[in-house]
């Protein structure tokens, strides 16, 4: 999922964009003390976060909040799961981000969006969402190309300093992990 995305999309971007692959801000409000984010998007007049679902299904994108319920046919008949709702997930993930980003002197807007990849997936009722939906490359390519700012930003920098926190955070994720499953 979040690897075809990535390739697929960097295969018809620019040299301007620079695309970061699970990387981890912190968050003191998660018991892990960080959010990963599955792609960040840097371009000179935009960063974009992709949070990629790689569900097969037919999924009801209606609760703003509330987990999302997956009708799948298996052996003749449909079963009813649930996946965590990405509307909630990407907005604290674009909240942390965009803290992280003011705390290091950025002051900056950002833009997100959720990734479907899975032709097999059928979205219901997703009109409303306040993330575009993106089924492919070129879904994406529109949303990442699409300038919020004016003034240019150095993707660069920005990236260098967004993969060295992650680096740290996420050996400090799995110390946490490690230790919550040793308590149980």
């Amino acid at each position: 999922g979040e690897m075809s995305i990535a390739s697929g999309i960097s295969s018809i971007l620019n040299n301007d964009h620079i695309i970061l692959h699970n990387v981890y801000v912190p968050n003191s409000r998660s018991r892990t003390g960080t959010t990963e984010i599955d792609l960040i998007i840097l371009s000179p007049q935009n960063i974009t976060i992709i949070e990629v679902k790689n569900v097969v299904g037919v999924i009801d994108a209606r609760s703003k909040d509330l987990p999302w319920p997956v009708f799948k046919f298996k052996c003749a008949k449909f079963i009813q799961s649930e996946m965590r709702n990405p509307i909630r997930q990407t907005r604290i993930q674009k909240q942390v981000l965009q803290g992280w980003l003011r705390d290091n002197g950025l002051d900056i807007e950002i833009s997100a969006a959720l990734a479907f990849p899975n032709p097999k997936t059928k979205i219901l009722n997703y009109h409303e969402i306040e993330f575009p939906i993106a089924r492919d490359k070129i879904d994406l390519a529109s949303i990442v190309t699409t300038p919020c700012r004016k003034r240019s930003i150095n993707t660069n920098q920005l990236a260098t300093e967004l993969m060295s926190e992650s680096s740290k955070l996420k050996i400090h994720t799995q110390k946490v992990i490690q230790t919550l499953n040793q308590q149980r």
